[in-house]
């Protein structure tokens, strides 16, 4: 084993070694925490788009630091298997409702779908394939952030940063939309105007 993985692993036990220099991965995932439900009052399909695309710069940040030691990744997301392997197999679930299928499988997966899209000989399981390739991505993006998460955060002190953005974070959502709330019953067009408006 190199003296590159020893330090990766060590710094899961905690000792606050950081080989690998993902600090800047950590800070863009406390970012896209704080910052992702912000825009979706305002046009979702462009908030959609943005988290999935700051995701997958995550996850591509992650893999381009941590090739040096890659045995060390993969200790590190063996320790996370079941859940990992179970977001995949939604995702792949989630993709698969996209995609052409022989008119006879999908009649027999679900009859309801090929009876809407008769005549055809290629078919979906979804009937809105747009609407399901956004809940795709969506799945991929938070597939992404999971394994971004596994990776970056090993120790205490990364756990703890983690809990007081989320803390932080919440209270600052919660104040935007009191703010936005109290805006409404002076001046009711505000209200559309603000980023958190549900």
């Amino acid at each position: 084993m190199s003296r590159e993985q020893e330090l990766a692993l060590s710094s899961e036990a905690g000792d606050g070694a950081n080989p690998v220099g993902d600090r800047w991965i950590f800070g863009g995932l406390l970012f896209l925490l704080v910052w992702a439900p912000l825009p979706l009052g305002s046009n979702r399909i462009w908030a959609i788009g943005l988290l999935v695309g700051l995701a997958v710069l995550l996850l591509m940040g992650t893999v381009v630091v941590w090739r040096r030691v890659p045995q060390a990744a993969m200790q590190r997301l063996a320790l996370f298997k079941w859940p990992l392997l179970c977001l995949a197999g939604f995702v792949c679930l989630s993709w698969l409702q996209t995609i052409p299928l022989p008119a006879n499988w999908v009649g027999v997966i679900s009859p309801t779908a090929a009876l809407a899209q008769e005549p055809a000989v290629w078919m979906t399981l979804s009937l809105d394939v747009f609407q399901s390739r956004i809940m795709a991505g969506l799945s991929f993006a938070y597939f992404a952030a999971f394994i971004v998460t596994v990776i970056t955060v090993r120790d205490g002190q990364g756990w703890i940063d983690l809990r007081r953005f989320w803390f932080g974070a919440g209270c600052y959502k919660l104040l935007l939309v009191l703010c936005c709330i109290r805006s409404k019953r002076s001046t009711p067009s505000s209200f559309l105007q603000c980023p958190t408006a549900i």
